[in-house]
């Protein structure tokens, strides 16, 4: 069975260019945002769950869809999801998908879906701090591309994803970024909040692959769950 490592790492802040100055334009632009979770990445997209805090000009759910190119053009995104309007907080939470950092995002095409980001980026010092999934067999492969794309970088730690049992989950790391993200969209909600349709949107690919994979996943859990049930 394939097992998933968790690598913390620190990078060199310049390794994540442009991410900061579309983190910046939205500095600019409102009181506060939070990068909540890192939801999925791939070479092409990052997808982030963040939280924004206006202090005034709180926008409706239809006046942002009116304005959606124009917020699209105005942030630097490729596409964003509001999944709840707090008008009392004056904030949204909502899902953001950018494109790729461009030194990064030869390292995920060649690793090919054996990595994905498990939180949210921490910034300080000129550094960023990451925590990632990784298929065991290629957590050396990692540091060979990073240094490869001149990206300076610092492994923290390295650990079985899911405790000492060895076991894992059963799942890829492209599948854990999957469900990460459906489950974030309301996917897994009844009722359902979202399609695969949404969810394909968001990710950048087709809808069947990602019913192929959640549909791999459910079986993976389920037969875990069951063996376990017997075994108890």
């Amino acid at each position: 069975m394939m097992s998933l490592r968790r690598m913390v790492l620190d990078l060199d802040l310049d390794a994540i260019s442009p991410l900061g100055e579309l983190l910046a334009r939205f500095y600019r632009n409102n009181s506060s945002m939070e990068l909540l979770q890192t939801l999925f990445t791939s070479d092409d997209v990052v997808v982030e769950l963040v939280r924004v805090r206006r202090d005034s000009d709180f926008y409706t759910l239809e006046e942002i869809a009116g304005k959606r190119n124009g917020l699209l053009r105005k942030y630097g995104l490729m596409d964003f999801e509001i999944l709840e309007a707090d008008p009392g907080a004056g904030s949204y939470t909502a899902i953001i998908k950018h494109r790729t950092p461009p030194k990064i995002a030869p390292v995920l095409r060649e690793l090919g879906g054996s990595v994905y980001l498990a939180s949210p980026l921490g910034i300080r010092k000129g550094n960023v701090t990451l925590t990632l999934f990784i298929d065991g067999r290629k957590a050396p492969a990692l540091t060979r591309l990073l240094s490869r794309q001149g990206i300076g970088h610092t492994v923290r730690s390295v650990s079985d994803a899911f405790g000492g049992s060895g076991k894992g989950s059963g799942l890829t790391a492209s599948q854990l970024s999957l469900l990460r993200l459906a489950n974030a969209m309301g996917y897994f909600d009844v009722p359902r909040k979202v399609t695969t349709d949404d969810v394909a949107r968001i990710a950048g690919i087709t809808a069947p692959a990602v019913s192929k994979a959640i549909r791999k996943a459910e079986k993976v859990l389920v037969e875990r769950l069951l063996k376990e049930s017997i075994s108890l």
